[in-house]
């Protein structure tokens, strides 16, 4: 799901360092992790329009957490 972070936010959540969203920046992030910062008010949802910074990456070359990873392949699998 893509989402523009709209503030910053600390602490980590299911393995992500919230830290590393940059304010402005639109993210493709798993469902959850975007809900949650939507339902926060963290972030807003973006449309396909908008411009995702190519050298962003959530998680920085490490692999995602093990439920992150299985939620991204189930939605490859659809």
């Amino acid at each position: 799901m893509r989402v523009r972070i709209t503030r910053p936010r600390s602490g980590e959540l299911d393995g992500v360092d919230l830290a590393d969203l940059e304010v402005g920046i639109t993210y493709n992030l798993p469902a959850a992790l975007a809900s949650y910062l939507m339902v926060t008010q963290s972030a807003e949802f973006a449309d396909g329009t908008d411009a995702t910074r190519p050298e962003t990456q959530l998680f920085r070359g490490v692999p995602p957490p093990a439920s992150i990873a299985a939620d991204d392949d189930q939605d490859e699998e659809s």
